[in-house]
């Protein structure tokens, strides 16, 4: 029989519902035919996610089956035993009661089980509970797994004898013990030679869903479904018999098209129930051309007719373009050579470097913040979109925010286009990207994005982006330039053309961002920034300190403008406001009201006078024992000054 690939991974049916009391007998039929679905279907678990639903209160039925009914005859196979310890009246007259913690300690379950859950009903007073065992390997006969349960119910004769099949729901419960989930149960070291099967009647426990999708199944497509990216590239690398590395796109298709759809689907030859779609009777097939193209061929009227290769049932599956599929399957089997796998590599190192909370590079992860993941979802979606000049796929992407956002499946286009377009700003300003210049393009792809642009009526064409393995220095030049921007009070919302402008040369920040997006000020917008400086000089408390909120309810006088607009102008304007009033913007932190001595509800965002960081971390440890904050300070022409500290 074969071995499980992973060690950790089983496969059941959860129910996507908690049942904290146990439903009455007439109520379990219902519960199974919610659960009995494709959808409710876990391909690849590992043994604390199964523990976290089990003890969750969520049900399952451990197995695989043909159809959506756990009627006996459908079990294909399972990795879960499961024994149901009750401790009825009559179970504690015959064998004593059997608690949690006297069966943890019995050398059995030390080794071999890998968690116990307590069921629903379980008290301290009355314990109830389940043994989870995981097998080393698949059990696919029916009689090998009813030998093993009747194997722990002559081993452990107080268990629940009605409780002899993984094809049975098990419900959820209020909690686990873990003993080890790294634990396996041996099979094949269990002696079944004197085990006689008694074959019982079908119970209220085995159930058809008739309205469940009655059709094959698949694990491959299972895992697809489920975003297991982990076990979709070691099935599908498994069955790759070419190794050869190309950027031919030709050559790339064929070596896709050549793996054979009988092994990675795990579908019989002949007709067999297809595995898209509501049907009674086979109507699949999958058969191989004398081109050597492996397809999969509903002959199903409903279906169209559907004929599929390997990259159109990834398109169908995951619900994306055929060329996504194609760019999906080339990165899953590793067919690109290998300085395309190194400039990702290296790009998504870079991020992750970053998003370390003990990373090295301080400024750059005060810059990027919560947002690293989210780079790393674009890069990823550039590397899935590469480019193909004269057959040959090459290291450059046409990216635009709109293509972006529809990649990324977001519905609000307007919001979403901005967004995108500046995460493509950021990181090409950071360098994780290249933006090319018309002469950097190679002249097809260029012909190609001037056609589109023409052919729409853009105002601009789509950006190309180059995407290389960044070298030793990235980070050294990284570091340096999220410097100049922390230094300047740089948040993230200030990624704008005229923030940037202040803090580098125009030649660095131009060639970065979308025309239409530089701007020079209005003149309107100039003299709301002089009404600011005018406002913050009248206004400021505590030698100079004044909230956001404060200046936004005074410009209000001045400039008629909205909430929103003054609002959003400034939290765009942050840095400039900093510059040009030699402030410093904060958060309200509970530091700060103690160092700059105001009181609650002065607002959470505030501009206050440049300080040195050593001299407020000295000021902070000495407060408790200086009198007033103010014998650090002194004030002088309405600004913060540092006395000499002895």
């Amino acid at each position: 029989m074969k071995e499980l690939e992973d060690e950790n991974s089983v496969y059941c049916f959860v129910d996507n519902v908690r049942y904290t009391i146990k439903p009455l007998e007439g109520g379990v039929g219902n519960i199974i035919k919610n659960i009995l679905s494709k959808e409710h279907f876990k391909a690849s678990l590992s043994m604390e996610e199964l523990a976290s639903y089990m003890g969750n209160a969520h049900a399952i039925i451990p197995c695989k089956l043909k159809i959506y009914s756990n009627k006996k005859e459908n079990f294909v196979k399972t990795n879960l035993i499961i024994i149901d310890i009750d401790n009825k009246d009559e179970q504690i007259e015959k064998y004593g009661y059997i608690t949690i913690n006297s069966i943890k300690d019995e050398p059995f379950i030390k080794d071999n089980c890998s968690f116990i859950q307590k069921s629903i009903s379980y008290t301290e007073e009355l314990n109830k509970f389940k043994l989870v065992f995981r097998t080393n390997r698949d059990i696919t006969s029916l009689d090998e797994m009813e030998k093993i349960y009747s194997y722990f119910i002559r081993k452990y004769p107080f268990a629940d004898t009605s409780v002899q099949s993984s094809t049975r729901i098990f419900f959820g419960g209020i909690g686990v013990d873990e003993i080890d989930y790294s634990n396996t149960l041996t099979i094949d070291d269990i002696d079944l030679s004197n085990i006689e099967l008694k074959r019982h009647d079908s119970t209220d426990d085995e159930i058809i869903n008739n309205n469940a999708l009655p059709n094959g199944q698949s694990e491959f497509i299972d895992l697809l479904k489920e975003d297991n990216e982990t076990k979709v590239k070691e099935a599908l690398l498994k069955q790759k018999k070419n190794q050869k590395k190309t950027t031919n796109y030709d050559e790339l298709l064929s070596i896709i098209q050549s793996i054979n759809l009988h092994d990675l689907l795990d579908c019989p030859k002949g007709l067999f129930l297809d595995l898209f779609h509501v049907e009674e009777n086979p109507s699949s097939n999958i058969y191989k051309d004398d081109k050597g193209i492996y397809h999969y061929k509903c002959f199903s009227e409903s279906e169209n007719g559907n004929n599929l290769d390997l990259v159109g049932i990834i398109a169908k599956v995951k619900e994306i373009h055929r060329m996504d599929a194609f760019f999906y399957l080339v990165w899953q089997l590793e067919l690109l050579p290998d300085e395309f796998n190194l400039a990702k590599k290296s790009i998504i190192h870079h991020l992750e470097e970053i998003d370390n909370d003990n990373s090295r590079y301080i400024n750059a992860n005060k810059i990027f913040g919560k947002k690293t993941k989210e780079f790393m979802e674009v890069i990823e979606i550039l590397f899935n979109n590469l480019s193909i000049v004269d057959k040959k796929i090459v290291s450059f992407s046409r990216m635009s925010g709109n293509l972006m956002s529809k990649k990324m499946n977001e519905q609000d286009e307007t919001y979403r286009h901005n967004k995108y377009a500046k995460f493509l700003s950021f990181c090409s300003f950071f360098g994780f990207i290249k933006k090319c210049e018309d002469s950097e393009i190679p002249k097809v792809l260029l012909g190609e994005v001037e056609k589109k642009k023409k052919e729409n009526n853009f105002v601009h064409r789509d950006n190309v982006y180059q995407l290389c393995v960044l070298n030793d220095s990235f980070f050294e030049n990284l570091e340096e330039k999220c410097k100049k921007m922390v230094d300047a009070g740089f948040v993230y919302s200030s990624f704008t053309y005229k923030v940037l402008i202040r803090i580098f040369s125009e030649e660095e920040v131009c060639k970065h961002f979308p025309q239409e997006k530089i701007r020079h000020d209005s003149e309107v917008e100039i003299e709301a920034r002089r009404y600011i400086g005018e406002i913050i000089n009248e206004y400021g408390t505590c030698g100079g300190v004044i909230s956001e909120a404060k200046i936004g309810l005074e410009l209000k006088n001045y400039i008629d403008w909205s909430d929103g607009k003054i609002k959003n102008f400034l939290k765009d304007n942050r840095v400039v406001i900093q510059k040009e009033n030699n402030l410093e913007f904060q958060r309200m932190t509970k530091q700060n009201k103690r160092f700059y001595h105001v009181e609650g509800g002065f607002g959470k965002n505030i501009y206050t006078p440049r300080v040195s960081l050593d001299f407020k971390n000295l000021a902070l440890k000495l407060m408790d024992n200086i009198p007033s904050l103010h014998s650090f300070l002194e004030i002088e022409n309405g600004k913060i000054r540092e006395k000499d500290v002895v």
